[in-house]
């Protein structure tokens, strides 16, 4: 199966701007391996790919979206569609909660589920 790898973007509060648990157990749930990375250690992951490096090294770059180690996304998260066509699922697979939206909180990825 596929690996989706999840470049996630410099952030002074890390509970904000995360690519959301539930669409990873989902993923996880359905044979898809996902990692999630700082982008520290996406610099010695991708050390052999410099190409692939030097588009992620950007701070504008991030989040960034890998699909077996071919880099199909930068500068957002991608949204169910986008994940559900390129690993090949059907798009219920990703039906999940929403989040927080409205509620005065701070949100986990509002508006993509």
């Amino acid at each position: 199966m596929a690996t989706l790898q999840i470049v996630e973007p410099f952030s002074a509060d890390p509970g904000t701007n995360k690519f959301p648990d539930a669409v990873c157990h989902a993923l996880l749930a359905n044979g898809i391996t996902v990692e999630r990375m700082a982008p520290s250690q996406a610099s010695i992951q991708f050390a052999d790919n410099p190409l692939l490096l030097g588009k992620i090294a950007l701070r504008e770059s991030l989040p960034a979206t890998i699909i077996d180690r071919q880099l199909v996304l930068v500068g957002r998260y991608p949204d169910r569609r986008e994940l559900t066509e390129w690993l090949n699922l059907d798009v219920d697979v990703l039906k999940v909660s929403r989040c927080c939206c409205g509620s005065g909180r701070r949100c986990c990825w509002c508006g993509r589920y």
